[in-house]
């Protein structure tokens, strides 16, 4: 039974309205119409959506705010506004326009319950988040760094570029006050008390100044820190002083530490030392004594520093870079790329639902007996889908897969990913992968399976490319490759008759090899810069999309392109054509999947445009579903036989 098919079955038994479509019928489930919380009606085609993104940003998140213990505010890289969630649900509420300039800082006054921004054009925004506009703005001299408020009343305080503190009205920004700060002295955080009354700056030299009552007067100098301190905070009463270190220089010797002192007697009553992972991020709790700590581990501590007793939990498979406490302390938001989760913070548990990987999927394939699907994440996990039930669940690893994300063959019964040493080969199990042998290689940066299973191609990151036969492990070539960057890593793939191997860099440039040989193809024209690559069933053929939004069909035994297969203006994220080698899909991050019918070159059907894209396709083994992975974790199956004129 083809997934298509098996997928309607399934869903008939679940609760099934009917829609009736452009091109045929349509079925969609109640309870999983979607996983995008704004969309009002599923888009056209899809059968349904499996998994649930939870809270997920178009870009990484950078800076967290609760602004009551409902509402949650996410500011991201990339993005010039912040965003309003709903911190229960995961529901986007409401964007905050800001005029296409870029969000440096943000912080929510608890007494007005007005949200401060700075940007890069200097200007300072007071925002009613009630009314969701702006009631009031300033024009700065430099721009914003760091903004922090005070509990109690409309005070604030903004850090600028300079290193200079200006006192402010949070109601009506009005300049009450001003700090320059002076040669090694210059500061690099602050931060208010709940009364207003005292500030406290971090400085460069590793110092910690108090100054006030009455505020601006240096009252003491605080040392003890071993780097400076780049995070500040009072406790919600204002009794105890907490001072973090965390670092994202990168430096491999600085882990990051937390000190409290308390208020009364400035004298240090806690110490929290980092000695296995690297401090990102901290947040104080608005009630209590708790303080929460992100690593780049993944991990996250709760910390209560009057009982020094700490609770730790794996959060997220990349480095947390920013948390956020509720002004009940109930809840805890932690962001992680793009992905944002809202913790209970007495059972560590995950208060919205979110079913899927934690990063983009990578790579889809039909299981074995064509009734399950199965995907990698960009984060390494590897998940079984249960199409019926709309659940899934992680296969277990037996051994540690280092970056980049492991690679499954065809039909899911083997996996590669990259151990310590090299490459491990691991077969399938109940529950998940048993490691069966390793493949001695360096430092690995890219890797794929042929569909067969009987070739490896393992790209080094000091540059040679090998190709690996997996029965008896024996390298048949080595190619040197130029021009990679170890960070952004390269794609590679192989033709469905392990004939080709196709390798695509990171900046656009494409190389396709003859594995007998060992050679790359040489083409009598050139298809420029291209951002995704698919072979045709036969192996015969590859389909290139162009960075310009081009599709062309190319013939690898003749080397000579065949014909245009299609174009859009829209950036195509990955390619992959139909069994019976009519249909080409191309899949775009958030503007739609577009389908050609390759003998024509009529483009046929666009799927969920302008609110869905795909970071990965694959096709069902009669060509009339289409699975489609996204930037946010989930997967989605859409009915194409329209595509074929059916």
């Amino acid at each position: 039974m083809n997934l298509f098919y098996l997928g309607r079955a399934l869903l008939w038994t679940t609760g099934i309205y009917m829609a009736v479509a452009a091109c045929g019928i349509a079925a969609y489930p109640r309870a999983a119409l979607s996983s995008d919380p704004l969309s009002e009606a599923p888009p056209k085609y899809r059968i349904c959506s499996l998994g649930s993104a939870g809270l997920y940003e178009t870009f990484p998140v950078r800076a967290l705010a609760f602004s009551n213990n409902k509402t949650l505010v996410t500011l991201c890289l990339g993005s010039d506004s912040p965003t309003l969630w709903e911190s229960a649900t995961g529901a986007r509420l409401a964007g905050l326009p800001h005029d296409d300039v870029p969000v440096n800082s943000i912080a929510i006054s608890p007494q007005s319950g007005h949200l401060l921004t700075g940007d890069a054009a200097n200007v300072l925004r007071i925002w009613s988040l009630a009314h969701r506009r702006v009631v009031g703005q300033r024009l700065l001299e430099l721009p914003t760094r760091q903004i922090a408020v005070s509990r109690k009343n409309e005070l604030a305080t903004l850090l600028l570029d300079d290193g200079t503190i200006e006192l402010i009205s949070s109601a009506t920004g009005n300049r009450l006050r001003s700090w320059p700060a002076q040669g090694r002295a210059r500061y690099t955080c602050h931060c208010l008390s709940p009364s207003g009354t005292i500030l406290v700056v971090g400085c460069a030299d590793r110092s910690i100044r108090v100054l006030g009552p009455p505020i601006g007067s240096e009252v003491r100098v605080l040392r003890g820190l071993s780097e400076p301190a780049t995070f500040l905070s009072f406790s919600s009463d204002g009794c105890y002083l907490i001072a973090a270190t965390p670092d994202e220089s990168g430096r491999p010797d600085v882990r990051g530490e937390i000190l409290v002192w308390d208020v009364s007697t400035f004298q240090v009553v806690y110490r929290y030392v980092i000695s296995s992972s690297k401090l990102l991020t901290v947040a104080v709790s608005p009630v209590g004594r708790a303080i929460a700590a992100g690593f780049d581990n993944g991990q996250i501590s709760w910390i209560d520093f009057a009982s020094k007793r700490v609770k730790s939990w794996t959060a997220h498979p990349i480095a947390v870079r920013s948390l956020a406490i509720s002004q009940d302390g109930r809840r805890l938001a932690s962001g992680a790329g793009r992905r944002v989760k809202v913790w209970d913070t007495d059972r560590n548990a995950e208060c919205i639902p979110h079913i899927g990987h934690d990063e983009r999927v990578v790579q889809l394939v039909l299981g074995r007996d064509k009734r399950a699907v199965m995907s990698v994440g960009a984060e390494g996990r590897v998940l079984e889908w249960d199409i019926r039930k709309n659940t899934c669940k992680t296969l277990s690893l037996d051994g540690h897969i280092h970056s980049p994300p492991p690679v499954l063959s065809g039909d899911g019964r083997f996996l590669i990913g990259g151990g310590v040493m090299g490459v491990d080969l691991f077969t399938k199990r109940d529950q998940g992968y048993s490691r069966d042998a390793e493949i001695g290689t360096g430092a690995v940066m890219g890797m794929t399976m042929s569909s067969n299973k009987e070739l490896m191609a393992i790209l080094e990151a000091s540059g040679p490319l090998r190709i690996v036969r997996c029965g008896d492990r024996k390298f048949l070539h080595t190619v040197e490759v130029g021009g990679l960057d170890e960070r952004a890593g390269a794609a590679l793939s192989f033709s469905a008759d392990g004939r080709f191997l196709a390798l695509l860099r990171p900046s656009g440039d494409l190389l396709i090899w003859h594995v007998g040989i060992g050679t790359p193809l040489e083409f009598g024209e050139v298809w420029g810069k291209a951002s995704a690559v698919a072979f045709g069933p036969g192996g015969e053929r590859a389909f290139v999309a162009g960075l310009d939004g081009q599709v062309t069909a190319w013939d690898l035994m003749r080397k000579k392109l065949i014909r245009v297969v299609g174009a859009t203006e829209k950036r195509i994220i990955c390619l992959a054509v139909s069994g019976d080698g009519k249909v080409v899909a191309a899949g775009t991050k958030d503007q739609g999947i577009y389908l050609w019918e390759l003998g024509s070159g009529r483009l046929r059907l666009v799927l969920g445009e302008g609110s869905h894209g795909a970071s990965c396709l694959l096709f069902s083994d009669d060509s009339s579903t289409l699975v489609s992975g996204g930037d946010n974790g989930t997967l989605a199956i859409w009915d194409v036989r329209g595509a074929k004129g059916e």
